[in-house]
């Protein structure tokens, strides 16, 4: 992995575990509709990790009949998450605004060896 071309994702499979994958885009910054599809639903909610890395959920997801949660731990702060969510980068603009990118190597070993998770997901009732 080179350059910044990597989100990693965080999904249910058939086997109702959570599994992480890192998968490449092409655009930088990330558009929201891309943010849509990486997440799977029409409106993301962003959980702020720390300066540069941040996740983008499903805002929705609690609604959702028979959706999965996802237990982390950011370091010593453990976070649950409804429904499929992903890491990207975040740099901020000459202006000042932020821009959502994809992560760069150091950030995807960083989340690698950080980011704690229960295999097992549990399922809303």
């Amino acid at each position: 992995m080179t350059g910044r071309n990597y989100v990693v994702i965080f999904e249910s499979n058939n086997e109702n575990q959570i599994v992480a994958k890192v998968q490449s885009v092409k655009e930088s910054p990330i558009s929201l509709k891309t943010l849509h599809e990486l997440t799977g639903t029409d409106i993301v909610e962003r959980i702020v990790v720390n300066e540069t890395i941040s996740i983008y959920c499903d805002e929705e997801a609690k609604l959702k009949s028979n959706n999965y949660i996802s237990d982390i731990m950011i370091e010593d702060k453990e976070i649950s998450i409804v429904g499929k969510f992903c890491f990207v980068g975040e740099t901020t603009t000459k202006d000042g605004s932020r821009d959502t990118v994809p992560l760069t190597d150091e950030q995807v070993a960083w989340i690698t060896q950080n980011i704690k998770y229960r295999k097992e997901a549990r399922t809303l009732a």
